[in-house]
């Protein structure tokens, strides 16, 4: 079940004709910054070639010519310290502490739909939608269109990550509070497990709820809870820079690359963990320079359909072609902006091709004169 409002609003040509032109600035804006989104992506450090540099070192003896250097070490992690999150969750044998906390809140979603009429005016319907879900990041209630019956309280327990003061690997002792820790394992919920204060708090699944009646008919501002947890004894590899007094701390290159991370596994699959990530982001920020520069074309030219709007057909028609052709545009410019880029930045591969090039010419002139 949700709450639905409906509000309808028409704009005469004349003032459809001069907020176009401003939405053309934006686009024109849109478009010029996409190139820098792709440039800047492409040129981004992947984090897996500084990996491969890493001088890998035994947990179990010292490396004296490693000192100062990025060093990659494998082993159980260790701690006597135990952990938890000062709330629910009881302290444990856990390296670190993942708190996901979802408020059942009120989410507002917003659908227009725009008709052209004969003179060029148009009429926008907008539906606004107002239903209750658990959300990890409840929306501010203030901002709403329709506030009025659907407030957000705050979230008085937020997302948190906790880490053990003190850790080791083998004969390394690692500076926890900057290292970057990933938590896979879900905690069983039990009695064992975790503290139940009050009446008001109950498990089921996986979830910690805390609310008169959160399971079974949630209020808005009920919460619910899961923990992950690194645990002690696990294997894992640490990447990061061997100081003095045998203690692993964040590595940062010349260039201000960090990196300071532990990864389940081995040295090889640590390194592959962050060539998917690299790609991943790749392709997604890759996606996002395309669509920016498709929707900054768009804006740019969609005064020349907004002027063909007094005669609807023919507005219709250039918003399709526009659309079209901006895809197809946009699409080449954003292949050729990523294949520069990459020359650009790999001296190599621009070498290379700059070469081919050459040759490529002399056989061409050796095939004319000879």
């Amino acid at each position: 079940m949700c709450d639905i409002y409906r509000e309808i609003t028409n704009t005469d040509w004349l003032t459809r004709l001069g907020d176009s032109f401003w939405g053309a600035i934006l686009g024109i804006v849109l478009f010029f910054g996409s190139f820098g989104i792709l440039y800047a992506n492409e040129v981004r450090v992947d984090l897996s070639q500084v990996a491969k540099t890493s001088i890998e070192i035994s947990a179990t003896t010292r490396n004296p010519t490693a000192q100062s250097h990025l060093v990659s070490l494998t082993g159980a992690i260790a701690s006597d310290q135990l952990l938890g999150d000062n709330l629910f969750l009881k302290p444990g044998k856990y390296i670190a502490v993942t708190r996901d906390v979802e408020m059942f809140a009120w989410e507002e979603n917003t659908h227009t739909k725009t008709k052209i009429n004969k003179d060029g005016s148009e009429t926008k319907t907008t539906e606004y939608r107002y239903r209750k879900r658990w959300v990890d990041r409840p929306e501010d209630s203030d901002k709403f269109h329709y506030s009025a019956g659907h407030t957000n309280p705050v979230k008085l327990i937020q997302n948190d990550l906790f880490k053990v003061a003190n850790a080791k690997i083998g004969i390394y002792n690692l500076e926890m509070y900057s290292v970057d820790v990933t938590t896979p394992n879900q905690v069983l919920l039990n009695d064992k497990t975790v503290i139940l204060k009050d009446q008001k708090v109950q498990i089921q699944g996986n979830y910690l709820y805390q609310g008169k009646n959160a399971i079974a008919n949630p209020e808005i501002g009920d919460l619910r809870l899961q923990y992950f947890t690194l645990d002690r004894g696990q294997n894992v590899t640490v990447l990061g820079k061997l100081d003095r007094g045998d203690r692993i701390v964040p590595y940062i290159d010349k260039s201000n690359t960090k990196l300071y991370r532990i990864f389940l596994g081995n040295r090889a699959e640590s390194i592959s963990t962050l060539k998917t990530e690299h790609n991943t982001l790749t392709w997604i920020m890759r996606s996002v320079g395309f669509i920016i520069m498709w929707l900054g074309l768009a804006l740019a030219s969609e005064p020349i359909s907004v002027f063909l709007d007094f005669m609807p057909f023919l507005g219709s028609i250039s918003r399709e072609f526009i659309t079209g052709a901006s895809l197809v545009v946009s699409l080449i410019l954003s292949v050729v902006t990523i294949l520069v880029s990459i020359f650009l930045h790999n001296i190599g591969v621009l070498a290379i091709v700059i070469l081919a090039i050459i040759a490529a010419g002399l056989l061409v002139r050796k095939a004319i004169f000879d």
